[in-house]
């Protein structure tokens, strides 16, 4: 048998070009592990204040807004008003479509009202005014809301509002502006029996 010799292992001298390929996919791949850490703890960060992630990413908008609906009238009920809070947040960042953020925010405001907490419905509501441009259904909302809550000037107000948005494609109802006008009469003949 012949002599051994010992050799190391060595990596082959690398061209410019090989090199600045390698550096690539190192960076690459670096940028791929980064991006999903930083978008896992930004995940956890979001359900931080939940104790579930609803899945509302997954669901058509329909059962979405009735997910939602559910899901933050239930926690509700139960007096968890922080997981009522995150599901409703869940559902709103899960939503691209405006109009359908706007429904989801009332159906939240409308729990709320339900549970007796009309301030906070008034917060939920405001917020959701900056979903979307056409405020066709925040306006019809607010009209609602003040008049449950005896706020006449301001029922008739939003009365007025919505009436004048009665042509938006939102307004699935199909009211047109002399409903909101009659809706306007009966709030202020209400107002008169009062007084009298």
């Amino acid at each position: 048998m012949g002599k051994r010799k010992d050799r190391k292992w060595r990596l082959p001298e690398l061209t410019t070009k090989a090199k600045v390929i390698f550096g690539l996919v190192v960076f690459v791949f670096v940028a791929a592990i980064a991006t999903f850490v930083v978008t896992t703890i930004l995940r956890q960060q979001s359900l931080a204040g939940s104790k579930t992630d609803y899945g509302f990413a997954k669901m058509d908008a329909k059962a979405r807004q009735r997910s939602a609906s559910n899901a933050t009238a239930k926690a509700l009920d139960s007096g968890d008003d922080s997981e009522a809070k995150a599901a409703y947040e869940q559902a709103i960042a899960a939503e691209p479509d405006n109009t359908k953020k706007v429904l989801i925010a009332i159906d939240y405001a409308g729990s709320l009202v339900y549970g007796g907490r009309d301030n906070e419905a008034l917060e939920v509501t405001k917020e959701a005014e900056s979903y979307s441009s056409d405020k066709y259904l925040i306006y019809d909302w607010y009209a609602n809301l003040y008049l449950y809550m005896k706020h006449y000037d301001d029922a008739i107000n939003y009365y007025r509002k919505a009436g004048e948005l009665a042509d938006s494609p939102t307004n699935s109802g199909g009211y047109n502006k002399s409903y909101y006008d009659k809706r306007i009469v009966d709030v202020q003949d209400k107002v008169k029996v009062r007084q009298e």
